[in-house]
């Protein structure tokens, strides 16, 4: 059963994708990123599950509660692969769902997750130019998104033009636009 206490929101792993996308606590751009995937939480993540939902959850530094009493950090487990779990089970997805959420994809597959908190903590994941997304940043502001993103891109340089227009939709969504402006162009 899906558990949310005050701002942290538990999710069993065989809970499946349709009762996550009933829960009225789920944040509607967690939702839009979970629409494709199906069946149970736990195959719905990569590396045999979907992409989007993954980038969504990786921008919400999400944390994966293991058996045995372990978490691991969901990052750490799409950069490690399932090796990462090691003899653990996974039990349970857990997040906080303080951070504003925007998620944003085009027809192509390229898929953006940028989550702020109020503390003014950004993270910005990026999604559907490999079997993983990847983390582009993880601020104690939003200022660089631009540059962490080009950075993020710069081995696949011929998604980036989508890439960007993905992320001014996302930050538009946030209101954070002068979060876009390069280290480089400030005076």
């Amino acid at each position: 059963m899906i558990e949310q206490q005050g701002h942290l929101l538990r999710i069993p792993a065989q809970t499946a994708v349709a009762d996550l996308l009933a829960f009225p606590g789920l944040p509607p751009a967690l939702a839009r990123a979970a629409e494709p995937a199906g069946g149970r939480l736990a195959a719905a993540l990569p590396p045999a599950g979907d992409n989007r939902l993954a980038c969504a959850l990786l921008a919400l530094d999400s944390q994966l509660e293991l058996s045995a009493g372990k978490t691991l950090g969901y990052g750490d487990f799409l950069a490690l692969g399932p090796a990462a779990l090691g003899v653990a089970e996974l039990i349970a997805l857990q997040f906080s769902t303080q951070p504003q959420l925007s998620f944003v994809v085009e027809p192509g597959g390229l898929h953006l997750a940028l989550a702020r908190w109020p503390s003014g903590r950004a993270r910005l994941a990026a999604g559907g130019f490999a079997a993983a997304p990847a983390l582009a940043m993880d601020g104690r502001e939003p200022s660089g998104l631009q540059e962490a993103l080009e950075n993020t891109l710069s081995a696949v340089p011929e998604h980036l033009p989508v890439a960007l227009a993905l992320l001014a939709t996302a930050a538009a969504e946030m209101g954070l636009q002068s979060a876009l402006m390069r280290s480089d162009t400030h005076a």
